[in-house]
This record gives structure tokens, C-alpha cells and sequence, in this order.
């Protein structure tokens, strides 16, 4: 749905449905409404939207992170091994 530029995605869950709603959550979307009497039990809903943009930063920060996560910890190896070097240090 995000590939073909869709700005939200759009669901509705029982508002007892607690895994489906931790599930709907972790996956990035929020809680837009609640809607009264919306099953024909009579259970409320509740709304959750995923904004497209709101996901793709997510995204990106985790993707960001990842990477200069990488990178740091791959130059402050570097750097630990020059400084150990300079200091007559051999690492096995």
C-alpha cells in the first residue's frame, strides 16, 4: 500500500482485542478514534491509522541508526587498534 502512495493505511479492532492492538501498534499505528457500538455485539472499536510518512521515518531512523551504529563501532575499532599499536599492545 505505501509502494503504490498511499498516505494511510486504515483498520478497525475490537477495543478488547488487546494482542491485535499491542500487534497494530509495534507495527506503528496510532490510535485515531474509538467507535461506540461499532460491532453488532456491541463492542466498541477502535480506529488505528498508519501515516505513511510517520512509518517511513521510522524507517529510515532505524535504518540510520543501524548503519551509524556500524560505522562507529567499526571506527573505534580501528582507532583501539591503532592506539594499542602505538602502545606496543598485540590483540589476539
Amino acid at each position: 500500500m505505501l509502494n503504490d502512495k498511499a498516505d494511510e493505511v486504515v483498520l478497525e479492532t475490537e477495543i478488547t482485542n488487546t494482542p491485535a492492538l499491542r500487534l497494530y501498534e509495534n507495527l506503528g499505528f496510532v490510535r485515531d478514534k474509538r467507535l461506540f457500538h461499532y460491532y453488532l455485539s456491541g463492542v466498541d472499536a477502535l480506529r488505528l491509522k498508519l501515516l505513511a510518512f510517520l512509518h517511513l521515518h521510522r524507517v529510515f531512523l532505524s535504518l540510520l541508526s543501524r548503519h551509524l551504529t556500524f560505522f562507529f563501532s567499526l571506527h573505534l575499532h580501528k582507532l583501539t587498534g591503532h592506539y594499542l599499536k602505538r602502545k606496543g599492545i598485540e590483540l589476539i
